[in-house]
């Protein structure tokens, strides 16, 4: 995670530069953020599949926990995430990692109606690591304040909104 451009408290921004400089870190972040990808694809695939009307003009609105579509074997890289941040971080800075939820609202596929869309609530979608002393809301904030924003950019064309929480 770059923390150049976030506003992370003072030891929160030096816990993630040891993390951000520790390729052990990165290549597991990694493997979990490719891991997330394919879960979310299927969670919001199932989702859709029980879709329930809304009267609302976003078109139509659900919500699938994403953690059942974390097979074993993809649940195995998350110690091998943990393992990674406890071999470089100091020890009070140690603790389990944090599921994050996200919340999306589509873009309509119908040009001469913009303003539907479908709107997905996905819990559970994407486990991260937040070094303990980033366990503060404004840390926090700015942790998912980075992704939402990661995602907006990433999803421009297909996303009207894209938000985690915690």
């Amino acid at each position: 995670m770059d923390t150049v451009s976030m506003l992370l408290t003072e030891k929160c921004s030096a816990a993630y530069d040891i993390l951000n400089k520790d390729q052990g870190y990165l290549d597991a972040i990694g493997v979990v953020f490719d891991d997330a990808k394919v879960v979310g694809k299927g969670a919001a695939e199932a989702c859709t599949r029980h879709l329930k009307p809304c009267a609302n003009p976003i078109g139509g609105t659900c919500k699938q926990d994403a953690q059942v579509f974390w097979t074993e074997d993809m649940l195995a890289d998350i110690p091998l995430l943990e393992r990674a941040c406890e071999a470089v971080l100091p020890a009070d800075e140690i603790a389990p990692v944090v599921w994050l939820d996200e919340y999306l609202v589509t873009k309509s596929p119908v040009s001469y109606a913009p303003f539907l869309g479908l709107e997905l609530k996905l819990p559970n979608i994407l486990p991260i690591y937040v070094p303990k002393s980033c366990r503060n809301d404004a840390d926090e904030g700015m942790i998912l304040a980075f992704f939402s924003d990661s995602c907006e950019r990433e999803q421009k064309h297909q996303l009207k909104e894209c938000k985690f929480s915690m």
